[in-house]
């Protein structure tokens, strides 16, 4: 389920509905966005047993509004055709209901997931603004990831690094956080609550002429960066390096640390 959280569309100030068997159906010029009743299929065409393009868990909401048309005569039920995460389907309009999509970050959200279910939470953020991310579950197998704009390969990758997430962004674009269970749980359908806490602060950096050199003002360099370390006594132990993010992690001997993050190697 995918859930947009800020800078979409607006429900509409008309909306257009015709009666199909008793329910209101909304036409394509009905709301821009619906909400789900109960957890539904979204399918490939419209007929209960097309096959499933996704799973939509119970309280899905931003399922944008591609049209609605009446049932074929195998069916008793009109069907709603939506866009959800980029893919589009078919879902039964009786499970659909006329809701406008959220604006804003929520501080706190709860959810469930069941299943190879997952949950999306994406968001517009800018650069030089701080996202961060506080994961509580207590499936021990329910992560999240976080996705850059317009990729899959992610950024962060929950089960690998662990509940919290911050990070200064380094591109202006949507945003997906990505909640789910792993693959052993999945497969055993297991279920899993959870509690998300998202923050998006900061000030995002002025844009600059493509044009000109865009070096740090007052300085010849095109990027700064803070080094974390911390030292102790020496130790002939040979240099460790690791990864977490953007970061590099340099670990010498016991006691000394040092974190690069790779806008000082690669300039931002």
């Amino acid at each position: 389920m995918r859930v947009p959280l800020s800078d979409f569309g607006r429900t509409s100030g008309l909306l257009a509905v015709v009666v199909v068997s008793g329910s209101a159906l909304a036409t394509a010029d009905g709301p821009d966005h619906f909400r789900l009743r109960a957890p539904a299929a979204l399918r490939a065409e419209p007929r209960s047993d097309a096959a499933v393009v996704r799973h939509l868990p119970d309280g899905g909401v931003c399922l944008r509004n591609l049209g609605c048309r009446a049932a074929p005569r195998s069916s008793g039920e009109p069907w709603c055709r939506i866009e959800h995460a980029g893919q589009q389907g078919w879902v039964e309009a009786r499970r659909l209901a006329e809701a406008a999509c959220a604006q804003g970050v929520p501080p706190v959200i709860r959810g469930r997931l069941r299943g190879y279910e997952d949950v999306d939470y994406p968001l517009h953020g800018r650069a030089g603004q701080t996202l961060s991310v506080v994961l509580r579950a207590r499936h021990p197998q329910l992560y999240f990831n976080v996705l850059p704009p317009g990729g899959e390969a992610a950024m962060f990758i929950g089960s690998q690094t662990g509940d919290r997430f911050a990070r200064t962004l380094p591109a202006d674009g949507i945003y997906t956080v990505r909640v789910y269970l792993m693959r052993a749980a999945a497969r055993r359908n297991e279920r899993g609550a959870f509690t998300l806490r998202l923050g998006l602060v900061g000030t995002p950096l002025a844009a600059r002429d493509d044009a000109k050199d865009a070096r740090v003002e007052g300085t010849p360099y095109h990027a700064t960066a803070l080094l974390r370390c911390a030292r102790g006594d020496a130790a002939p132990d040979p240099p460790q390096a690791t990864r977490e993010g953007d970061l590099t992690r340099l670990r010498i001997g016991d006691d000394e640390r040092i974190e690069v993050p790779d806008a000082l190697l690669t300039g931002g």
